[in-house]
């Protein structure tokens, strides 16, 4: 990110809960700046055409197009936008619909404010933000396909894998950031989301993955 404000739009049909929003994400470390809002699917679409952004917020349920449909349309018609749902709801059927739409980050509306630019964050970067019990192995399948689900380091990107590494060299976060020229709080959210996609709780957890599965050389 560098500096550069990402690009969000929003999409939810109360005008209450989209200033909230808006509100979040626009005080947000790194920098992000709204530059789309809509009150329905149809709006959010028409204004697509017209706008370049990184992460689309939408609410799940909304009168017309719900948010699943708007997402499996704006992941087929624009695929480098990546969409993020907001639901009251955290039922694993409901996700498991969520991600067979292309959804990569699924929100719910009592997620705190740092859930939200966590969420942001993560999927902005190309990874999946999920806080509701899905499986990640359930997320590769739909992400890759049964033959090519992925299990331990395979689920890491090259940022994780390469963040990963310099964690067992036993740099601190803030240098991390300073290494890679990325924020502290990027370095801190690709840590969580390492330690979840491989069931990691801790630090010591972290090495000896890697050791024992020969990521690094110690």
């Amino acid at each position: 990110m560098n500096g550069t404000a990402l690009q969000i739009g929003l999409v939810d049909d109360h005008a209450i809960l989209r200033d909230g929003l808006k509100l979040v994400i626009e005080e947000a470390d790194p920098p992000m700046c709204v530059v789309l809002e809509a009150s329905s699917a149809h709006e959010a679409l028409e204004k697509l055409e017209k706008t370049d952004l990184q992460v689309l917020l939408t609410d799940i349920s909304m009168h017309g197009m719900d948010g699943l449909e708007l997402a499996r349309t704006v992941t087929i018609r624009q695929p480098k936008v990546r969409v993020i749902v907001l639901s009251m709801h955290d039922d694993a059927e409901l996700v498991e619909r969520a991600v067979a739409a292309g959804v990569r980050g699924y929100l719910l509306k009592d997620h705190a404010a740092r859930d939200i630019v966590e969420a942001i964050v993560a999927v902005a970067q190309g990874d999946h933000w999920f806080r509701t019990g899905i499986p990640e192995t359930l997320v590769n399948e739909f992400r890759y396909g049964p033959a090519k689900r992925s299990t331990g380091a395979t689920q890491l990107t090259p940022r994780q894998l390469e963040i990963l590494r310099l964690i067992c060299d036993g740099l601190t976060e803030r240098e991390i950031a300073e290494e890679l020229g990325i924020s502290h709080h990027t370095v801190h959210v690709h840590k969580n989301n390492i330690m979840q996609s491989l069931s990691l709780h801790s630090k010591v957890d972290l090495v000896k993955y890697a050791v024992q599965h020969k990521l690094v050389q110690m």
